[in-house]
């Protein structure tokens, strides 16, 4: 069965967002000189297992990093489902070993995403209008992506 992610405790996002108030833009470099800071903060995100989760952290970077060498495509995609105790879960998969049903899932997964990144595009381009009275360029034409 897949690992399902750590449940994030509220204090710890509060701490986080304290913590990082004052950052503007930053690279992740910023961000951890903000977070380590704040010793409660960090002994909380110490809680578990370091070495499983910097392990899982490689992985991750690995699976990005692997290419199809025939088209220099990701070799592995993911997808979201629901695991039997009914947390959300990322699955992953090499291409290779994809039938059709895989695809579909794929790019059913894409799809979803496709419109959840619209919608906040979207979102974030009304509210920087309501602040500024400026308005983003949106990469695509707000009628053609078919909203949530």
């Amino acid at each position: 069965m897949a690992a399902t992610k750590r449940a994030m405790d509220p204090t710890v996002i509060e701490l986080f967002t304290k913590a990082t108030a004052s950052t503007s833009w930053g690279t992740i470099d910023d961000l951890y000189n903000a977070v380590t800071k704040d010793g409660d903060l960090v002994e909380l995100l110490l809680k578990g297992d370091v070495s499983q989760r910097v392990i899982k952290q490689e992985i991750r970077k690995l699976i990005k990093k692997v290419k199809n060498p025939d088209n220099n495509h990701a070799a592995f995609a993911s997808v979201s489902s629901t695991d039997d105790e009914g947390n959300k879960v990322t699955l992953y998969k090499q291409e290779t070993l994809f039938d059709t049903a895989d695809y579909e899932q794929v790019v059913e997964f894409h799809n979803h995403r496709v419109v959840h990144h619209a919608t906040e595009a979207t979102y974030f381009r009304r509210r920087c209008h309501q602040k500024f009275s400026v308005q983003p360029k949106l990469a695509f034409d707000e009628r053609s992506i078919l909203f949530d």
